[in-house]
């Protein structure tokens, strides 16, 4: 079985994911809302990408995860791409270490299409919730990955303007 530290094929399309996005972040005390742009038409592409940092019970919570990349042209495998990114940039900002976790909640039919097929996290299914919700959990297991692409973005409150 690949370790999850070599995945060539994660990094062959990360890399094909930031030749063709630009990739920001805001960050509010514990949590970290990303933005992806496309390089070309200089436009947002994604404002959905949301995680925050559960110190109590040692979880990255991935609050909300849509990255919209499906909708664009030769997206296979970019929004897992982007999910194996965003979670390295997020546990490399925090210095988080294999003692964490990560969890999430999404419909069975999401789970199923989307995140059970991440091999390079062990997510599975913990209990359902209420409604059509089901609750995720995997380990977090560190990688060495160069994040240093993904830049802060600084709003000016004051002008309501975004500072990249």
């Amino acid at each position: 079985m690949e370790k999850i530290s070599d995945s060539l094929f994660m990094r062959f399309n990360i890399g094909i994911l930031l030749n063709r996005y630009d990739f920001s972040f805001c960050r509010e005390d514990r949590c970290i809302e990303y933005f992806i742009m496309d390089k070309i038409k200089v436009e947002d592409i994604s404002k959905a990408l949301i995680m925050s940092l559960d110190l109590f019970k040692k979880n990255i919570h991935v609050a909300k995860f849509y990255p919209e990349l499906y909708k664009q042209l030769n997206s296979k495998y970019m929004s897992a791409a982007c999910f194996y990114l965003l979670i390295h940039h997020f546990g490399q900002y925090f210095h988080l270490d294999g003692s964490y976790h990560i969890d999430l909640e999404t419909t069975p039919c999401v789970f199923h299409e989307f995140y059970e097929k991440l091999k390079n996290f062990h997510l599975h299914i913990t209990n359902f919730g209420l409604g059509n919700t089901v609750n995720v959990l995997s380990d977090y297991t560190p990688v060495q990955i160069d994040t240093g692409l993904i830049h802060e973005r600084f709003v000016d409150a004051s002008k309501d303007m975004v500072l990249m």
